[in-house]
Parts: structure tokens; C-alpha cells; sequence
């Protein structure tokens, strides 16, 4: 499967969707991260008490969280 880079997730997403979602990673927010072929999982430590569960399509760049934004929202892959 090929790479996906940094420029393709911004273009996706937006600038600051993209750094929203670093600073989320880069904080040590982003929890129990699993990677099944082109999917990935993980846990998000957000506002709620209840950390928030994201999937995400890395062939299909599409989300779906169970965060208020349902999708397409803060996520960072590598």
C-alpha cells in the first residue's frame, strides 16, 4: 500500500484541521492507534469525559468519529 504524505492530508483536510490534529497527537491524545490494511483505528482524549473513537480510510481519506463532528474531523496518520 502506498504512503500517504503530509501535503495529501492537509489538501483533505485543511491546514488547521491538519495542526488541530497534530497538536492532539503530538500531545499524546491519540490513543491505542491499530492500522488493518487501509484503515486505521484509534482513541481520541478530547472534551468529553469519554475518549472519542476515530476510524479512518487512508485509501478513501475519509473519517467517521463518534465526536461531535462525526467525520473528517482531527486526525493525524502516519
Amino acid at each position: 500500500m502506498a504512503e500517504i504524505t503530509e501535503g495529501e492530508i492537509k489538501e483533505t483536510f485543511g491546514d488547521k484541521t491538519f495542526y488541530k490534529g497534530l497538536d492532539y497527537y503530538d500531545g499524546r491524545r491519540v490513543l491505542d492507534t491499530v492500522r488493518i490494511g487501509s484503515i486505521l483505528y484509534a482513541r481520541v482524549v478530547g472534551s468529553s469525559a469519554k475518549p472519542y473513537e476515530v476510524t479512518a480510510s487512508i485509501s478513501e481519506m475519509h473519517t467517521e468519529c463518534t465526536c461531535p463532528v462525526g467525520s473528517m474531523c482531527n486526525l493525524r496518520v502516519q
